[in-house]
């Protein structure tokens, strides 16, 4: 009973592969952004700032309600809280989905030399894992800002990429 050996069916299968792609690079943003933010539990207790955290430009009205929250109740504001909150919301702008993106969040959390430790882990180098993922990447933004439309210059119906 298999759907997809269905002639008229294949669009399934062509958009469950979609999905899936699209997915799985989400959920490579999401771990990027997450083990920052799981970095500034370590920098709390006294560990370094990564040196790509360091360069994070945050606003200065960021700043200025965290110092105005300080002032303004002493006795129970939590800092830290304020803090983590404010890079979250600054790494919410962001995405770390390409080769040059997600080595930067590695960085970030405080990880040296990521794409080598990546490449002995799965035994790729770092020129074929830049490849696979910034195509990888590619095809995501082409079905999730584009709606998989091949382009054409001028098009007379509709064509999904393959």
């Amino acid at each position: 009973m298999a759907v997809i050996d269905e002639p008229d069916m294949e669009f399934v299968h062509n958009d469950t592969c979609r999905a899936a792609l699209i997915i799985a690079v989400s959920a490579l943003d999401s771990y990027m952004h997450w083990l920052i933010y799981d970095k500034l539990s370590d920098i709390r207790k006294g560990k370094d700032i990564p040196g790509s955290l360091r360069k994070v430009a945050v606003s200065f009205v960021d700043i200025a309600e965290l110092a105005d929250a300080v002032l303004a109740d002493r006795e129970k504001i939590r800092p830290w809280v304020k803090v983590k909150n404010t890079l979250q919301k600054k790494l919410l702008t962001e995405t770390f989905q390409s080769f040059e993106q997600v080595g930067t969040a590695m960085s970030m959390a405080g990880i040296t030399e990521g794409w080598k430790k990546v490449s002995a882990e799965i035994g790729e180098t770092s020129p074929e894992i830049k490849k696979r993922l910034n195509h990888i990447v590619h095809r995501r933004n082409q079905i999730v800002h584009e709606g998989d439309v091949m382009r054409k210059s001028r098009p007379r119906n509709v064509l999904l990429n393959d």
